[in-house]
């Protein structure tokens, strides 16, 4: 016998942002839905940046990092669960406002938040709808792509760096700290507990080269270095946009 529509004021939102949605409960029949019970549920899952702008050909990787673990996968669960919850009721117009700070805490990575509406009527008919959108960690993101997968010890080996706005576009002048590691691989044949014997493999991650690169008004960079021993290496870039 209802409707209930939910708008949130902007499409996407960047860390330290507000966020408002605007819920609306009407009759079919034409009016509002006045002093109805409103409950949400702020549910968060992983977001994975995707730079549909990027050159034909350059493929940037935008993957998060995190300096305390050798294998961190953001994308490992993509679920994260619930953020927050409330509930309120809505207005002589049928409306109901929900604000909240856009806020990742101690988050790595960007997430999608969707954000549950369920609204009751007198007659006890429930109708829920939802919207869905991004909280971006930074005003920008870091892409890194090799100029090539191997080279020789020894020889200096050259990343691209490209510094981008949530909307894809180009964002300038970013200072980047950028940090090169070398992996040691270590293979231990272990008993486990059933009794049988394994290989476990372990990394250690060792910082052997840092710099700071600044993209030029095109947003672009290149860390360069050149590995003195042969082996695996990664290279980390890291950034504050103008709010911290």
């Amino acid at each position: 016998e209802f409707q209930i529509d939910v708008q949130s004021d902007k499409p996407e939102y960047v860390q330290g942002d507000t966020i408002r949605v605007d819920v609306q409960a009407s009759y079919f029949s034409g009016g509002p839905l006045v002093e109805a019970p409103v409950e949400w549920r702020l549910i968060a899952n992983t977001y994975s940046f995707t730079w549909k702008q990027a050159p034909e050909g350059r493929f940037y990787s935008f993957d998060p990092f995190d300096p305390d673990q050798v294998d961190y996968n953001p994308y490992a669960n993509s679920y994260l669960g619930l953020v927050q919850e409330g509930k309120g009721t809505t207005d002589a117009q049928g409306r109901f406002t929900i604000e909240l700070p856009a806020d990742l805490g101690a988050s790595l990575s960007s997430q999608s938040w969707s954000l549950d509406v369920v609204i009751t009527s007198p007659t006890s008919q429930q109708v829920y709808n939802n919207v869905t959108f991004p909280v971006h960690r930074g005003a920008f993101y870091i892409g890194l792509a090799p100029t090539s997968y191997v080279v020789q010890a020894g020889a200096e080996a050259q990343v691209d760096a490209v510094t981008v706005t949530p909307e894809g576009d180009r964002y300038p002048d970013a200072e980047l700290q950028a940090v090169v590691y070398a992996f040691r691989w270590n293979s231990v044949y272990e008993q486990a507990e059933d009794g049988n014997f394994y290989w476990k493999t372990t990394a250690e991650r060792t910082p052997v080269y840092t710099t700071t690169v600044t993209t030029n008004g095109e947003g672009e960079g290149a860390i360069t270095f050149a590995p003195e021993k042969g082996g695996q290496y990664q290279v980390t870039a890291e950034g504050q946009d103008e709010a911290g």
